[in-house]
């Protein structure tokens, strides 16, 4: 009779190499997954600080495009110019008239204006918090005058959008009367607001979370560098024309 083979394992030299090998691969296919996983989320976090701070920025736009407006009567020069601030505030300003049609009109925070002659004050700050909000009030029109009521005071803020790093208004200043802004300036002096007949806007957004492997450089409105721990940043910028204030 013929002796069995002996049967003959895996040497413990082949186990050692195969378990190398086995991890080698597993630890590709986990960074590979880790890589994929980062790059979705950098996706989806630069396309969301992109919608917001587009859709901020068309809600000021519209808002600025009224500056000045007003529902009967419009003269040059009348409702305090329409827009006041500086490079980190804008004040925005409209009247209704008194028909019923005015009722359409509403401020910063969603509510309606008064159809009385009142006019509607709308700000647009970044707040201690990092937050893009608007916060309005009225002013009163008593014989012809505006005047500020007693009554009246700016009304909670209304949060546009989070995590706003920087913001930066800039106004175009229309120096030979052609209808178009020769210079942008931070904070026109004296006269020169009557000729503002344009803005530049700036915000800069960061992502709520630390998504970067290392602290990033980016460069706020004033194209200085700052430093992000670790976060994604998106600057947005749009030029407005007032198209009240031209050619009045």
């Amino acid at each position: 009779m013929t002796a069995p083979r002996r049967q003959k394992g895996f040497s413990l030299v082949e186990l050692m190499v195969a378990l190398v090998l086995g991890l080698m691969v597993g630890g590709a296919v986990l960074q590979s997954f880790i890589y994929n996983n980062r790059s979705i989320v950098m996706q989806r976090e630069a396309v969301a600080l992109q919608e917001q701070g587009r859709a901020a920025m068309e809600f000021i736009t519209r808002f600025a495009r009224m500056a000045g407006f007003q529902e009967h009567d419009f003269r040059r020069g009348a409702l305090s110019l329409g827009v006041s601030g500086s490079s980190d505030s804008i004040s925005i300003e409209f009247q209704a008239g008194g028909s019923d049609a005015s009722i359409s009109l509403r401020n910063c925070l969603g509510q309606a204006v008064s159809s009385q002659g009142w006019v509607s004050v709308n700000r647009f700050h970044v707040n201690g918090s990092n937050q893009l909000v608007c916060d309005a009030k009225f002013r009163e029109s008593v014989d012809g005058t505006l005047k500020e009521p007693s009554s009246s005071t700016y009304q909670a803020d209304g949060v546009l959008i989070e995590n706003v790093t920087d913001m930066q208004v800039l106004y175009g200043v229309d120096t030979d009367n052609d209808q178009a802004a020769n210079q942008y300036v931070q904070t026109p002096s004296g006269s020169d607001w009557e000729d503002v007949v344009a803005l530049k806007l700036c915000i800069v957004l960061a992502s709520s979370k630390d998504i970067l492997s290392s602290d990033t450089v980016f460069k706020d409105c004033d194209q200085t560098d700052m430093t992000a721990t670790r976060k994604l940043t998106r600057q947005v910028r749009a030029t407005v024309a007032l198209r009240n204030r031209a050619g009045g």
